[in-house]
C-alpha cells in the first residue's frame, strides 16, 4: 500500500501504472491532512528529534542538521 497526500510527485500516469504493474495499491488522502498518515509522520518527528539530540550533544553547527538526520535514519 502507498499512501499519497496528492502530493505531484506521486500523482502521474507513470507512477500509477509503475505501482499496478507491481501490483501495489496506491491511495490518495486529503491535501492538507497528515494526521491521516500517522505512521510517516511520527517517523518524520522521530528522526528530526533524534537529528537534534545529535547536534546538540555532538556541538556541531545547525548547517549540518540534514547530515545528522540522514545518520538517524542509517
Amino acid at each position: 500500500m502507498f499512501r499519497c497526500d496528492n502530493g505531484t510527485e506521486y500523482v502521474n500516469h507513470e507512477v500509477q501504472a509503475l505501482f499496478t504493474q507491481k501490483g501495489i495499491q496506491y491511495e490518495l488522502t486529503m491535501p492538507g491532512t497528515p494526521q491521516l498518515n500517522g505512521v510517516s509522520e511520527r517517523m518524520n518527528g522521530i528522526l528530526l528529534e533524534k537529528g537534534r539530540c545529535m547536534l546538540l550533544e555532538s556541538n556541531i553547527p545547525k548547517p549540518f542538521w540534514i547530515e545528522a538526520v540522514y545518520t538517524a535514519a542509517y
